[in-house]
């Protein structure tokens, strides 16, 4: 698949405003490819879709959504070409899961998320690890809110999504970590990767739901060898259903 030059555009600038030298975050963006052009969504616009998600109990997914210490606040930032929601926890006093999502212009919306090296229960940090299990649930959250902001703009029609991850924590490479596949204990890492190729997944938005799950389930099941598995940790396979994601209409 060529590339989306805007999309390639928009994942270059979510990684620019990331603090990928102290460590690896795993980055999403998504647009809706057909829309009409506009400005980045209001205030009120993202606020109403994080609140809607989150009293349909679809926001946060993932880590976020199991954080032991969650901040008392949100941090929100406003300019010209996006609106900003950061979402902290900490553990034992220290950085931990941060998320930040982008509602951007045109349709875009950009997700982060980093473990800030925080993945092994024996306090050790490693800064530039990072697991299959969320590279995938970031995808499908990302996804989850698209489908949001879509349905919000009255938009039925292609969207497009970028995931990968960005690392440049000096003297420490990029680590790809994964959950056994038998016993769910947390793998031993895999040798330095140079740079993640990020992936891209065209879906319906609005449109079936188990079409969308299937994409999303083959383009993470391309990568999974890179982490050291054979298929996907965080989305079961299609023939399972698709009732766990919020990946478009039944």
């Amino acid at each position: 698949m060529n590339q989306d030059p805007k999309l390639l555009e928009g994942f270059h600038g979510a990684v620019a405003a990331l603090d990928t030298q102290a460590r690896a975050w795993v980055v999403v963006v998504a647009r809706l490819v057909d829309l009409e052009p506009r400005g980045p969504f209001s205030d009120d616009e993202m606020r109403q879709l994080i609140d809607e998600a989150t009293a349909a109990g679809d926001f946060p997914s993932g880590p976020m959504a199991y954080a032991p210490e969650h901040e008392e606040y949100e941090e929100y930032e406003v300019n010209p070409d996006y609106h900003l929601l950061t979402v902290r926890s900490r553990l034992a006093g220290e950085p931990y899961l941060e998320s930040k999502i982008a509602f951007g212009i045109a349709g875009f919306l950009a997700e982060g998320f980093t473990r800030s090296g925080r993945i092994t229960d024996d306090g050790d940090v490693h800064p530039s690890h990072v697991l299959l299990i969320d590279l995938e649930a970031v995808l499908a959250e990302t996804i989850l809110l698209l489908s949001r902001a879509a349905r919000m703009l009255g938009y039925v029609g292609p969207g497009r999504i970028m995931a990968g991850i960005a690392a440049e924590v000096p003297a420490h490479p990029l680590r790809l970590r994964a959950l056994d596949e038998r016993t769910g204990d947390l793998m031993d890492p895999g040798p330095p990767v140079e740079e993640f190729e990020p992936l891209t997944v065209d879906l319906t938005i609005g449109g079936s739901r188990a079409d969308a799950h299937r994409r999303c389930y083959e383009a993470i099941t391309s990568v999974a060898p890179q982490f050291g598995v054979s298929k996907p940790q965080y989305f079961t396979h299609p023939d399972q259903g698709t009732d766990d994601y919020d990946l478009g209409q039944p």
